[in-house]
């Protein structure tokens, strides 16, 4: 379809039932909508300018994925965090991750490492401004960006519709965290020097690392969140 064009009428459905979907789905990750509560259908619509239709259509993707459950006669609620699902999903991106960050090492051009370089740049600038949703969307970008340089992204996705509960959990480790943020920067920082460095083993040692200080931290979150999580 030519870029000037308008969506048909068969399209329109399919693409606001996506943007319902993606806003939502935003919304639960980054606890917008919190972990037990009742999701109207109507504040959804009216708070996103869209139809019936493709909200509730959005509610049942999102309850396959685990997100939203049901109680009969009561309504759709968003799910509790499922900490084993994270740890789960934490196990294999560690595993996964290693291997993509040497081959990311041994591959790398200053060309491609150039993403790399600037979401850190923007990590600098959400530590500066304590803004947490910049850092925390700057760290997945810098994430996938080191799976682009390494010809992964297939990899990422797949990883990334398997990481719901991980990605949850981490927001939170992120907001447990206040604002200290640097060390994780600094970490970041180490790892694009071995990149860059073309230092295969630096890079995997330092991934590895940093992977796993988030689930080392687990208890500080749990804390701090006591009612967002089950299986605990």
């Amino acid at each position: 379809m030519d870029s000037t064009e308008e969506p048909s009428a068969d399209e329109q459905p399919d693409k606001q039932q996506d943007e319902a979907y993606e806003a939502l789905r935003r919304g639960i990750i980054e606890f917008e909508f919190l972990p037990g509560q009742r999701l109207s259908a109507k504040e959804v619509r009216e708070g996103l300018g869209l139809g019936r239709t493709p909200v509730r259509e959005a509610i049942v993707r999102l309850q396959q994925e685990g997100l939203v459950y049901t109680k009969a006669k009561s309504g759709s609620y968003v799910s509790l965090v499922d900490m084993k699902s994270a740890e789960c999903a934490h196990f294999l991106r560690c595993h996964v991750e290693r291997a993509v960050v040497r081959e990311a090492a041994a591959q790398a051009t200053p060309e491609s490492l150039a993403l790399v370089s600037d979401e850190i740049g923007r990590q600098r600038q959400a530590v500066a401004t304590h803004s947490q949703k910049d850092f925390f969307d700057a760290d997945n970008a810098m994430h996938e960006a080191i799976y682009q340089v390494a010809g992964r992204s297939l990899e990422w996705a797949w990883l990334e519709r398997a990481s719901v509960d991980l990605n949850r959990f981490r927001w939170l480790h992120v907001k447990a965290r206040g604002v200290g943020w640097q060390s994780i920067l600094d970490e970041h920082e180490a790892l694009f020097k071995a990149l860059s460095d073309h230092d295969t083993e630096e890079a995997a040692y330092l991934i590895d690392h940093h992977l796993h200080v988030m689930l080392d931290e687990k208890e500080e979150v749990l804390s701090a969140f006591p009612d967002y999580f089950r299986n605990c």
